[in-house]
C-alpha cells in the first residue's frame, strides 16, 4: 500500500471496516482494539477529520444505513439551516443521508 497524500473514500471505508469487523488484511492481526460499533468507529474518523485535519471533511456516515459516503459526490446534510416548505426541519431528522436513504417526505429540503 502506497502513502498517497490524497485520501479517497475507498481508503476511509477500509479503515472503517478494520474498526468495525473481524475482516483484517492477511498480514495483520488484531491485538488490543476490539471490533467497534459503526457509530463509535465513525467518531474516530470524525476526530481525524475535524480535530487533526488528517482526513478530508467530506466523508460522512448515512444515519439510515450506516454506510460511508463522500458528501462532495452524493448525499444530503440536514441541519439547523435546512428548511422544508419554508419551516426549519425538526431536529430528529438532522444528520447525513445517502440520497436513496433520505425519507420521501424530506426530499424537498432547501439549504440556506
Amino acid at each position: 500500500m502506497s502513502c498517497d497524500p490524497k485520501t479517497d473514500l475507498e481508503s476511509v471505508e477500509e479503515f472503517f471496516e478494520y474498526l468495525t469487523t473481524d475482516k483484517l488484511p492477511e498480514h495483520w492481526a488484531r491485538r488490543w482494539l476490539r471490533k467497534l460499533p459503526p457509530r463509535q468507529a465513525f467518531e474516530i474518523i470524525y476526530y481525524l477529520q475535524e480535530e487533526l485535519g488528517l482526513l478530508p471533511d467530506t466523508f460522512e456516515m448515512c444515519r439510515a444505513c450506516r454506510a460511508l459516503f463522500d458528501s462532495d459526490r452524493e448525499g444530503t446534510c440536514i441541519d439547523s439551516t435546512s428548511r422544508l416548505r419554508g419551516k426549519p426541519v425538526p431536529m430528529k431528522y438532522w444528520g447525513n443521508w445517502h440520497d436513496e436513504c433520505l425519507p420521501e417526505r424530506l426530499r424537498e429540503i432547501e439549504d440556506d
